[in-house]
């Protein structure tokens, strides 16, 4: 057997084995809860406007208030990234994830990438919140979204009040184009200050934002955030590198192998219809009030969604209750590097509310 067929069949092999791997680690479910009074597990699919969109229902008592999580991206469904980083709030609350239109198991061949808007998907959070409220017998429910997900969930509560009691808004878009150029210019000084000549050079082409066309809006997001996410904590670590995300993406059980591949290109597709709305948010504008409760959580050295603008926002921002919360080591993703914090800030803050 000469040497090529021994790689053929040692790399045949290797396939087999991470396929057979994936299928393993991809069943599709996510773990039991025993413990409460009437515990649920539910993984299952709505017609939302539509379109077939996935919710997974977690709760030790289904009497408890209903907290929908709304995710980021656009397009990035994060069932695999909170359940695996420790978000754990099901003793307390009915935690619904929502895979928005397009994203992780709601996505199909067959959508079409034309109904992809913001406002589409606000217009489908509010179905998914009129379901889970007549489902559990609950007037209103809260809304926690991070990062995209605050700014569909802001369109949200600004449509509807009536159906939220609360909204808490992690790592908030406020002003994109602004928050953007702060974060590239953030990137260069750090790099200059390293003395990092290929991170200068990659930005020196990419050149600094504003631009005026969408596509490079677009084909410049993922390099630039990838220059700065080294630079984004003072001591360099990193709490999800995007190989962390594909990590707990590929060995979390509750999307099955279909869904998963389903998941990555739905995750394209709506970077692509979605970015420039995203780009072009600017709530000091379009949402100076809302008529609800909010509370914004924001990573000290936040780049993604940088903590500056949010809290400009938050300052200008008129609600009948409002409350800033800044984690001093934590960037993007505040609520799962220091979950027990969140926790007790978030249940602080919603018992004064009267929410219970």
């Amino acid at each position: 057997m000469n040497l090529f067929k021994k790689l053929l069949i040692l790399v045949s092999a290797l396939v087999v084995a991470i396929l057979l791997t994936m299928v393993i680690v991809s069943p599709g479910q996510t773990s039991k809860i025993t413990a409460g009074l009437s515990p649920i597990v539910e993984s299952l699919d709505v017609e939302i406007n539509g379109a077939q969109q996935r919710l997974l229902i977690r709760s030790q008592d289904q009497n408890n208030p209903i907290l929908l999580h709304v995710h980021g991206g656009p397009g990035g469904a994060d069932q695999a990234m909170m359940l695996s980083g420790g978000f754990d709030l099901e003793d307390k609350f009915t935690t619904v994830y929502w895979d928005q239109r397009g994203a992780g198991a709601s996505y199909s061949s067959e959508l079409n990438p034309e109904t992809l808007s913001l406002e589409q998907i606000a217009a489908d959070g509010i179905k998914v919140a009129e379901y889970l409220t007549k489902r559990f017998g609950k007037p209103k429910l809260i809304l926690q979204g991070h990062s995209w997900g605050t700014l569909v969930s802001v369109h949200m509560a600004q449509q509807r009040p009536d159906l939220f009691s609360a909204f808490i808004g992690i790592g908030q878009i406020a002003n994109s184009k602004r928050a953007e150029k702060i974060s590239f210019d953030f990137t260069m000084q750090a790099a200059k200050a390293a003395g990092d000549q290929e991170t200068i050079q990659k930005l020196d082409e990419i050149g600094s934002p504003p631009y005026s066309a969408p596509k490079k809006w677009i084909n410049t997001v993922m390099v630039e955030r990838g220059l700065m996410q080294p630079y984004e904590m003072p001591d360099g670590s990193m709490q999800f590198s995007l190989m962390d995300i594909y990590k707990i993406f590929t060995f979390y059980r509750g999307y099955t192998i279909g869904e998963k591949l389903g998941s990555l290109e739905g995750s394209n597709i709506s970077l692509q219809r979605l970015w420039m709305e995203a780009i072009n948010a600017d709530l000091f504008n379009t949402h100076p009030s809302l008529e609800i409760p909010v509370l914004i959580v924001q990573g000290k050295y936040d780049q993604h969604t940088v903590t500056e603008v949010a809290k400009d926002y938050f300052e200008a921002l008129v609600a009948p209750t409002k409350a800033y919360l800044e984690f001093e080591n934590a960037a993007h993703w505040p609520h799962l590097r220091d979950f027990d914090r969140y926790r007790t800030e978030v249940l602080s803050f919603l018992e004064g509310l009267g929410v219970e």
